[in-house]
């Protein structure tokens, strides 16, 4: 008892945390049902444990050299510094589900340039280059936890599915040159008409090819892939990924005939943002309009969700928070300016980060202010779990923050430029615009034993 009362005044020193109670750390260790001192002695241990795996040498990711002579010859004249800066410009945790572990197993990186997209697959645990995938009429894309959807100049949607791919090669025997080895896509999804016609009719020429402007993929119920595009024209389609089925199409006049800014897939749900600050919601099971929601004054910049409540960033900088009919827009510091430049969100927490500086956080139970977050550079891309957030600002410095703290507890090395985050459990991943991506183990801390109703 005294070594918890002295912890809990040594973080009541700190003013980050509103009214309420501790930071999430704190408040699902102590304030959660049938919750132990052990448990909280353990996170305090697992906070100690990243430290020190942070404060190691990371691991690099690097193209190999032929590939950067392939490319550049594909390219023209461009030089291999092109491929160099975008070759990790994003990457995303792929969980491929090797051998029956849990996690990511591999990470996905790569970008679109002005000459096509360009894709690379490795493997975490011996950081290999698995596959590699170019698409020189890619045009946008999206990643989710297991695949990769890129839209395309020509109106199609070519999806990969990495996770069935990662499984079936793990079976199969090893290439003979792996760093050359092209992943071939697992379907193209082609637009129709809205007159939903059979899958196996072309759409009607219309003299020239509508282009993919904005795409989504999102894994359904576990194993579903859904993939949904809107095209410079303004149709929105939705199809069955897995079976390359085509499941709705919108008219623009379904939506006011406005610019969609965001899409997003959730279940059974299609989530448009307009340019105009308006929201629509259709049903995906019979195409029917289920909500209209407006009250952004401009652009929709995303929306998520992870229930029955809505939430959206918008162009103006405000976080909107959607319950019921009404709004409520969620109270920021005056630390936290501009636009939204990155908003994550998880079960606990809401997270946005600001294109001209400062971060918020929000409780989703209550959606009041959490914690906010000092900084003087925009942030492009952020991540967080309940002991850490990590930022990326838009000059390029990573930085790891607490939730106790307004400010940085610690700066990655500045010797690269950073782009985006991703992280789990067990690695941390940092893109950069050098040709490497940073790679971090966090596995390695204390084991926790499954506790008992009365273990006390």
């Amino acid at each position: 008892m005294p070594l918890l009362g002295f912890t809990l005044w040594l973080l009541s020193i700190y003013s980050n945390v509103n009214r309420r109670g501790s930071p999430p750390t704190i408040r699902g260790c102590l304030l959660s049902d049938r919750s132990t001192i052990k448990d909280y002695i353990d996170e305090l241990k697992g906070l100690y444990y990243e430290q020190r795996r942070m404060d190691d040498a990371p691991r690099l990711l690097q193209l190999p050299d032929v590939l950067l002579r392939d490319d550049s010859k594909a390219k023209g004249d461009q030089s291999s510094d092109l491929v160099k800066n975008h070759a990790f410009h994003t990457v995303k945790l792929i969980e491929g589900g090797v051998d029956g572990t849990t996690g990511a197993s591999h990470v996905l990186s790569g970008g679109i340039t002005v000459d096509g997209g360009f894709f690379y697959l490795w493997r975490l645990h011996d950081l290999a280059l698995c596959g590699t995938i170019a698409l020189a009429s890619a045009a946008c894309f999206d990643v989710c936890a297991t695949a990769l959807a890129i839209g395309t100049l020509d109106g199609t949607v070519k999806v990969w599915d990495l996770a069935a791919w990662v499984s079936k090669s793990s079976s199969s025997p090893p290439p003979s040159n792996p760093r050359l080895l092209i992943i071939p896509p697992t379907t193209t999804l082609a637009l129709r008409s809205h007159l939903t016609l059979t899958p196996f009719l072309r759409t009607r020429s219309s003299g020239q090819a509508h282009k993919i402007s904005l795409v989504k993929v999102d894994l359904s119920d576990g194993s579903f892939l859904q993939a949904a595009a809107t095209t410079d024209k303004g149709d929105v389609h939705v199809w069955d990924a897995t079976k390359s089925e085509i499941i709705l199409s919108l008219a623009p006049d379904r939506y006011n005939q406005l610019i969609l800014s965001s899409l997003m897939l959730f279940r059974n749900t299609l989530v448009c943002g307009t340019s105009a600050g308006l929201v629509r919601i259709f049903d995906l099971r019979n195409g029917k309009l289920t909500h209209r929601i407006s009250g952004h004054p401009d652009a929709i910049q995303k929306t998520d969700t992870k229930g029955r409540v809505l939430w959206t960033a918008g162009h103006d900088g405000s976080v909107r928070w959607w319950g019921g009919k009404n709004a409520k827009v969620c109270p920021k510091s005056a630390l936290c300016r501009g636009g939204i430049g990155a908003l994550e969100m998880d079960e606990t927490a809401v997270v946005a980060g600001y294109a001209d500086g400062g971060m918020q956080a929000w409780d989703v139970r209550t959606q009041q202010p959490l914690c906010t977050f000092a900084s003087s550079v925009g942030v492009s891309s952020l991540q967080f779990d309940k002991r850490k957030l990590v930022s990326v600002s838009k000059n390029g410095v990573a930085c790891v923050w607490r939730w106790y703290a307004m400010y940085p507890h610690g700066v990655f090395p500045r010797q690269h430029t950073y782009t985006c985050v991703c992280f789990d459990e067990k690695h941390l991943v940092l893109g950069t615009t050098g040709g490497v991506a940073v790679v971090y183990t966090m596995e390695g801390g204390p084991a926790k034993k499954p506790t008992s109703v009365y273990d006390y």
